[in-house]
């Protein structure tokens, strides 16, 4: 102490205690044992609002705003009593007397007066504002919660070090086909395309390196099946308080539909600016042909020798073929279009088998099977003629070695089943042309693409790759549509669909626009296996069955079919598989279900004609089903499979 201080005596602890007390900014009091209050200072008064007297001999419960808070005050007393002071802060919510409330934390400790308890003291500190920001907080959190949980667009959290799906809502597991769980045991990487992989390098050092911490991009995901999801990806980088990255927040809108309708739209400017370049060369290059046709026919009368005349009809023929090329690209490009009246198929074919008869290799033989009752279709009769040339002369290329030609024709009811498998509004009065031939077949790669312009896989010289691409065209312009059925080694069939030319034709006898009729049989909760590699056919299906009392389970290939109906061989009532998807043909998984669960009813399902399907698959399935089949047709042959194999397990029973 300086030596110019003067000496002040050191104050009692019973003063220093009291100048504590009362001059604490938090509320420090006294009670006893019974939760009875003995002394508050003054800034406990004031958290209360109360005078000395109003708080002073009142019970502690007076001031608890949650009831179930009595019984807490009661039990920590008892605790403080046997333990000396409370082990970690407790909060309470009291009532002010102006009828408000306040958060506080509270520490207690046990008082002893010459060794014995005399009462007990604590410590109350204000903590409503931090109680207010904790519970916005919370609020906020659970709004991100619910948001996070129910938004359409697809949200995941991802760890930033190293790109673990942290977590992601049910939007995210649906578009890319897996559940929540599952997802969450992957990375981005597992799902990402390796089309984009550098793309997310980049981005992602980017955002490591504190470059940004927000990016937008279109990028490709792979579904769990191994289809493509196009994406457009909002993520924003959250860092922890010492800046350090912490976790990316992705947002994902599905784009893939928008993503097609821009290479459709690519494809449309390309078809247009063909169709602009046709139209400018047309009229030139028939200015050209034009003499040299002309002069062929004069050169005709004068050449003499079979040599002479050969290559006089050699250029006749490449002058027609030059013609006919320049209509056909004209007709692809520019949707150019003739008169449109009723037309009988019937004739239209049998014109076509003047032609074929004279012109096609004798080792090819021609089958016709068209009845002279066929409704009119409303068509340009000479379109009608270039599709069904143009589909006779690629069945004709793909038997170089002979085979049969069949073209046949019949009416046709097309249902809501199979007309939004076709995106047409409603079903109706078709006829269908069909050209089937036993040639060589087409792989799956090539069925892909056969309608592609300018796709082809004939030699140089030999085709132009418009021919179905202008059928295609054609047949959708007339209001129809057409399929493709093909297999290597098993020929093709090409069916065309057109309009009946009778107006207002209604859905077939027993249905309505909206499926089948109330005769159609419903189903009792059987679980049935559909296997098909088309994405339209199995949804389609599923959707028809589950809609009229069936359990579905699904497969896009053979082997899974076999894998499903091995897992679950004692729930599955029946089987319907195609006879062509990849991995494992139907024939192969029939006789796999055949050695799995001999009794087990099968339907087997293919484009090709009745007499053109597998062999095998048609020795042991129960029924076959010719695509396009309609709902009707599909519900009665499974209802018919099942009550027979209720039949005959009722025989085996009563046996």
């Amino acid at each position: 102490m300086p030596a110019d201080c003067p000496h002040r005596p050191f104050p009692s602890f019973e003063d220093l205690y009291r100048e504590l007390f009362d001059h604490s900014l938090d509320a420090v009091y006294t009670h006893d044992f019974d939760g009875v209050f003995l002394d508050v200072n003054p800034a406990g008064l004031r958290l209360l609002g109360c005078s000395r007297s109003e708080v002073v001999g009142a019970a502690l419960s007076r001031f608890l705003q949650n009831p179930e808070d009595v019984a807490r005050t009661e039990r920590l007393i008892e605790h403080v009593l046997q333990v000396g002071s409370l082990d970690v802060s407790e909060e309470f919510l009291l009532r002010c007397k102006d009828g408000g409330v306040v958060w506080v934390e509270v520490m207690e400790c046990l008082v002893r007066v010459g060794g014995e308890p005399y009462c007990i003291q604590g410590i109350a500190r204000d903590i409503s504002e931090r109680k207010r920001a904790d519970l916005a907080l919370a609020e906020s959190e659970e709004r991100f919660r619910t948001v996070f949980r129910q938004a359409g667009m697809g949200m995941a959290l991802v760890d930033a070090e190293c790109a673990r799906i942290i977590d992601c809502n049910e939007a995210l597991a649906a578009m890319l086909g897996y559940t929540v769980e599952e997802l969450r045991a992957l990375t981005v990487d597992a799902i990402s395309h390796p089309v984009d992989h550098e793309k997310d390098l980049r981005f992602g050092e980017e955002m490591m390196a504190g470059k940004r911490d927000r990016f937008q991009m279109d990028k490709r995901y792979r579904r769990k099946d191994g289809s493509v999801l196009w994406g457009f990806l909002t993520a924003t980088l959250v860092r922890r308080a010492d800046g350090s990255p912490d976790y990316v927040v992705g947002m994902l809108e599905d784009i893939t539909a928008r993503k097609r309708m821009e290479e459709e739209f690519v494809r449309v400017q390309r078809m247009e600016s063909i169709g602009a370049l046709a139209g400018g060369i047309a009229h030139d290059l028939n200015n050209l042909l034009a003499p040299i046709l002309m002069s062929v026919g004069l050169l005709k009368e004068d050449v003499v020798g079979e040599q002479q005349k050969s290559v006089v009809e050699m250029i006749e023929r490449s002058a027609v073929r030059g013609r006919e090329l320049v209509r056909q690209i004209l007709s692809f490009a520019r949707g150019v279009d003739g008169e449109r009246k009723p037309v009988e198929i019937r004739e239209v074919v049998d014109e076509m088998r003047l032609i074929i008869e004279k012109s096609f290799p004798k080792d090819i033989e021609i089958r016709l099977e068209v009845p002279p009752s066929l409704p009119p279709v409303l068509a340009d009769v000479t379109r009608l003629n270039q599709v069904l040339l143009n589909l006779c002369l690629n069945a004709r290329d793909a038997m170089p070695s002979g085979g049969v030609l069949r073209i046949t024709a019949k009416a046709v009811e097309v249902d809501a089943h199979y007309a939004a498998m076709e995106g047409l509004d409603e079903g109706g009065a078709y006829v269908v042309c069909e050209v089937a031939d036993t040639g060589t077949g087409m792989t799956a790669d090539v069925r892909n693409r056969i309608f592609e312009p300018f796709f082809t896989t004939k030699e140089a010289g030999k085709g132009t790759g418009l021919g179905l691409s202008t059928a295609l065209g054609i047949i959708r312009g007339h209001g129809g549509f057409l399929h493709v059925y093909s297999d290597p080694g098993r020929g093709s069939v090409v069916k065309a669909y057109l309009p009946q030319a009778t107006a207002g034709a209604e859905p077939g006898r027993g249905q309505s626009a909206d499926g089948p009729g109330r005769e159609t049989p419903r189903g009792r909760g059987q679980l049935i296996l559909v296997a098909d590699d088309e994405a339209a056919v199995l949804e389609l299906t599923r959707r028809t069955l589950e809609a009229y009392g069936y359990s579905v389970v699904t497969a896009e290939d053979g082997a899974r079919a076999v894998a499903l109906l091995a897992l679950r061989r004692e729930e599955i009532d029946l089987v319907l598989t195609d006879m062509m998807m990849p991995v494992m043909g139907g024939g192969a998984v029939i006789s796999a279900i055949r050695r799995i669960q001999p009794a087990i009813p099968v339907i087997a399902a293919s484009g090709l004609n009745s007499e053109d399907k597998d062999p095998a698959g048609e020795a042991v399935a129960d029924a076959f089903l010719l695509k396009p089949y309609s709902a009707e047709t599909l519900l009665s042959t499974v209802n018919r499979l099942l009550r027979r194999k209720r039949s005959d397990a009722k025989r085996t029973n009563d046996l």
